[in-house]
């Protein structure tokens, strides 16, 4: 509101800017998620729009964001929920203590413990499907 009591004008939409350009969209987010947001970034030594920036166009622009989108579509749900259900597979049902365990004794990161399971569990059921 103006000192007069009447609301001020929105500023100028940015929606038709021109390729290429950079723009500073705005959005409404709860107290919380701002601060998980601002530390996250802070520790990843990111400002917070940059880390912003990142994650969404990880999502958006990325190899695995398309795969994540045609794995949505394929499935009819929204990228939202492929994208919790994915994380939920992987974070909730995968024993990662173990897969920790033996990445370490295996001089593996976790992730290349987890590919190398998933690979020789799949050799595995196909020469048992034989």
């Amino acid at each position: 509101m103006t000192d007069s009591g009447r609301k001020r004008k929105p500023p100028p939409s940015r929606a038709h800017s021109k390729e290429g350009e950079k723009v500073r969209p705005s959005f409404y987010a709860e107290d919380e998620l701002l601060r998980q947001i601002e530390q996250q970034a802070k520790l990843d030594k990111e400002n917070k729009s940059s880390w912003l920036e990142k994650v969404i166009s990880l999502l958006l622009e990325s190899s695995n964001g398309k795969k994540l989108r045609e794995a949505a579509a394929k499935d009819e749900l929204s990228m939202i929920v492929e994208l919790s259900l994915l994380l939920a597979a992987f974070f909730e049902r995968l024993p990662m203590e173990e897969i920790e365990e033996l990445a370490a004794e295996t001089q593996r990161d976790r992730y290349q413990m987890v590919v190398f399971l998933a690979r020789l569990g799949l050799q595995t059921y196909k020469n048992q499907q034989r």
